[in-house]
């Protein structure tokens, strides 16, 4: 739930339902509605310090007791669902307690940093919501070696979309790390880095498209440039031919069929034991999907 969609008074509506007599009265909450089908769940309220006061007094009742009533009396039960609340109370902060570049995960420097966060806190909601909560979780700020995980699992996300194009994209160590310097921002985090391999990598690569350099299936290298005097260094693309993708096109091709035949068997096996039932007068059939959800 977007936290930041609930900032009227009229907000806890969506939740539990409209009061009698107000339109929307027969439509059911959003949240106590996918409770009541699903009581074993896990809720996101994500950035929960936008929410209204409202929202807040809905979840005293839901953190305290377990229980929440909606607009047709009916009780929910929250016993078995797990909340997880997001803030972004305290990030500046915490920014100030570790210091600029990437962070120093030290004991001290994270204990500086959840106090810094703590107070914040206190200062931003009621001690009996405070009280409620089970467990506060103050998340590290990324190091270098969490950014060159992040800038990995985009590239194999950017080579999964190059494959059909006969591409692939593999990086050197000098190159991830020119990337991660770049494209790493203390104040927006990871984000940047996205637009960072756009703007160096994807835009090179839709160029040489363009120009219709690649024909036949190739591995690009990817390295960086050592600079001029008095310029900066840049990537470096090494163009060379690609052999093992046709054999890697057959094993994908080999995979799908198998999957879709395993899907195919399975239906037939559901049907059939559909067909048995009806057959042999089953005084028991199964139940409908809204009995089971219930």
């Amino acid at each position: 739930l977007d936290m930041s969609e609930f900032m009227e008074p009229h907000s806890v509506s969506k939740l539990i339902g409209s009061p009698p007599g107000y339109v929307g009265y027969d439509d059911a909450g959003q949240l106590s509605e996918f409770v009541r089908r699903n009581p074993y769940s896990v809720v996101l309220f994500d950035e929960i310090e936008k929410a209204h006061l409202d929202i807040f007094n809905l979840l005293l009742q839901i953190l305290d007791s377990g229980i929440l009533t909606d607009t047709h009396g009916r009780k929910v039960d929250f016993s078995q669902t797990m909340i997880i609340m997001t803030s972004n109370i305290g990030a500046r902060e915490m920014m100030k307690a570790g210091g600029l570049g990437f962070a120093s995960h030290s004991g001290e420097n994270e204990d500086r940093r959840r106090g810094k966060v703590m107070d914040e806190l206190k200062r931003h909601f009621n001690p009996e919501f405070l009280n409620r909560v089970d467990e506060i979780i103050t998340f590290r700020t990324l190091g270098q070696a969490e950014i060159r995980q992040i800038i990995e699992i985009m590239i194999s996300q950017m080579n999964d979309q190059l494959f059909d194009r006969k591409l692939k994209l593999e990086f050197d160590t000098d190159a991830l790390d020119w990337v991660a310097e770049r494209g790493f921002d203390e104040k927006y985090g990871a984000r940047p880095l996205r637009r960072t391999l756009q703007r160096e990598v994807e835009d090179h690569l839709a160029n040489r498209m363009l120009a219709g350099a690649f024909t036949a299936a190739h591995r690009i290298l990817v390295s960086v440039k050592p600079s001029d005097p008095g310029g900066s260094a840049q990537l470096e693309f090494t163009e060379t031919d690609w052999l093992e993708w046709e054999e890697l096109q057959a094993q994908r091709r080999q995979s799908a069929q198998s999957e879709a035949d395993e899907s195919a068997l399975d239906d037939v096996e559901r049907t059939e034991s559909l067909d048995s039932s009806t057959v042999s007068g089953d005084s028991n059939p199964p139940a409908p999907a809204s009995q089971k959800i219930s």
